[in-house]
């Protein structure tokens, strides 16, 4: 299949459902953008295998914070902050219905904030780990 077919018929090849035909006809232009990423090489079943990995990891990432509750103290979390969270939120959606690029760029920049100030939460629960696994059984400090 030419690169022009591919991008005319983005992944023919799926079987998918009608209705999800029209959704990838309707989010072609961003797909088109995704493929143009460095490594994606306007490869579709790239975006697709890439898709698949994400499909799993963020699953995977919301199931460990369960784990981490000790830590996060979610629990502990007071209604000013709560109050913030709920007005980001707000603002995110509201940003989504004034403009969807816009939204899907800013929120890609929040998320990737927020995996980059969980780096220090990883390395402590990496460290919890490894240390559990040598066989210490004492806790790492956590504060």
């Amino acid at each position: 299949m030419s690169p022009s077919e591919q991008r005319a018929t983005p992944a023919a090849h799926y079987v998918v459902s009608a209705r999800t035909a029209a959704l990838g006809e309707e989010f072609a232009p961003v797909a088109d953008q995704r493929l143009r990423l460095p490594g994606a090489g306007g490869d579709w079943d790239r975006l697709a295998a890439a898709g698949r990995f994400l499909g799993f990891a963020h699953p995977y990432h919301y199931l460990n914070w369960f784990s981490k509750t000790g830590i996060i103290r979610w629990h502990e979390v007071g209604r000013r902050r709560l109050a913030g969270v709920a007005v980001i939120y707000v603002l995110a959606l509201g940003l989504y219905a004034y403009d969807y690029h816009t939204g899907l760029v800013a929120l890609g920049l929040l998320s990737l904030v927020h995996v980059l100030l969980e780096f220090p939460l990883d390395v402590r629960t990496a460290a919890a780990l490894v240390a559990r696994a040598a066989g210490s059984g004492s806790r790492v400090p956590i504060g």
